[in-house]
This record gives C-alpha cells, structure tokens and sequence, in this order.
C-alpha cells in the first residue's frame, strides 16, 4: 500500500470517528446529564487506578519472566518500561497491535534477538485470550 493510500485511509477513519461524535452530540444520544459524580466518586477512580496499575505491573512481570525462559532476558523494570510504551502506543495509535510491534522491536533491540521477544508477545496474547474464556 503506497503512503498516499494510507494516509488517505487513516483521513478517512478520522473522518469516520468524528462524524459518529458529531452525530452523538448534536442528536441528544450522547447525554452526559445523567452522569452524577457523587463523593465516592474520587475513592472509586483512585482504586480503579490502582488496579489498573497493579494488573499492568503483573503482565509486565509475566512478559519478564516469559523473556527469560526463552533465553533473552531483560529484566523487570525494563520490560516494564517497554511495556508502558507499548501500552501507550496501543491506546493512543489506530489499530490494535502497534503497541505489540513497538515492544518487539525495542526488546529486539535490547536483547539482541528477534525471535523471542516476537514469541514471547504471541505467547502472552495467546495467554491472555485463554485467561478471558476461564472467567
């Protein structure tokens, strides 16, 4: 796919998002006048954080740990970090794997090899998926 091609793709699916938020506001579907944020609101948020944090500091550990069997060990706080920025890069850019591409290629460049950390991100999705279907 030529880079014109793309980037009139990626237009287009912005286009696409904003006339959906432009239809929700202007239509009265997207009413926030319900939302009432009560005094527990701020414990809620804040143990909600928590928790988030806490279950990324896991997966980060796990991914540590897969990295290591497979012989290219990182380490806890750089795969965390490496983690984070896959993270950020799956929230904050279109599609759902940019963040999984990012951390093989950090880690690829870290550890020297391609393959485990490229096994290691499959691994871990394919683990995550079989943690869903057991809740």
């Amino acid at each position: 796919m030529s880079a014109a091609r793309r980037h009139l793709w990626f237009a287009a699916k912005c286009l696409v998002a904003a006339g959906v938020l432009w239809w929700l506001c202007t239509s009265n579907q997207l009413s926030l006048e319900h939302i009432n944020p009560g005094p527990q609101a701020a414990g809620c948020l804040a143990a909600a954080a928590g928790m988030f944090l806490a279950s990324m500091v896991v997966v980060s550990l796990r991914w540590a740990l897969l990295l290591a069997a497979v012989g290219a060990p990182l380490g806890v706080f750089r795969a965390m970090r490496i983690h984070f920025i896959g993270l950020f890069c799956n929230t904050f850019m279109p599609g759902g794997f940019g963040g999984d591409v990012v951390r093989v290629i950090i880690a690829a460049k870290e550890t020297g090899s391609r393959s485990a950390p490229a096994a290691t991100v499959v691994i871990e999705r394919v683990c995550g998926m079989l943690g869903l279907l057991v809740v």
